[in-house]
């Protein structure tokens, strides 16, 4: 039996920064009905400092990239994959077209987490699950690197449970 996500035990984090992780900014009169047209979360029903978990799809449906939007009040402010990030602006430039709206990257805020509410001004509850702690948006100077983050992120994915043969009852003749 698959234990309840809410039984198991979980080790503890420092709070820091996510090297990992880079913000994209998104801004303009048209951007919060730009992003609610191409990503796969509610946009338009997103309030102040409020944050959604969203991801951007190709035309066949696969998740090309995904990500953590926050609304900043007359912005937005996208936590993504470092490594993505150059991409996602291309791809997000690709479909602005003659949209209002301003994509740029941003690099003096850094993505971080905390297991308690930070002072961060910029900060939110993890969308996708309450105890994976607060999320915030930070200068990176003078922020330690959070430990464990990771190792508590993977121990909350539910376990596969094992299959059983299927036993094919004998046919007699």
């Amino acid at each position: 039996m698959m234990a309840d996500a809410t039984e198991m035990v979980f080790q503890r984090f420092t709070p820091g920064l996510l090297p990992g992780r880079a913000v994209v900014r998104v801004g303009g009169t048209e951007a919060r009905h730009f992003l609610h047209n191409l990503l796969t979360a509610d946009i338009e029903q997103l309030k102040e400092s409020q944050a959604t978990y969203a991801a951007l799809l190709s035309p066949q449906g696969k998740i090309l990239f995904d990500m953590f939007v926050y609304d900043a009040g007359g912005e937005f402010l996208i936590d993504c994959a470092r490594s993505q990030r150059d991409d996602l602006i291309k791809r997000l430039t690709f479909y602005k077209l003659r949209a209002a709206a301003t994509i740029a990257a941003v690099d003096d805020l850094a993505v971080g987490v905390s297991p308690e509410e930070p002072k961060a001004p910029l900060h939110y509850v993890d969308p996708r699950y309450d105890v994976m702690g607060w999320r915030f948006f930070s200068s990176p100077e003078g922020v330690s690197e959070a430990e464990g983050y990771e190792l508590r992120a993977h121990s909350l994915r539910p376990c596969r449970q094992r299959r059983r043969p299927r036993i094919r009852p004998v046919l007699s003749t």
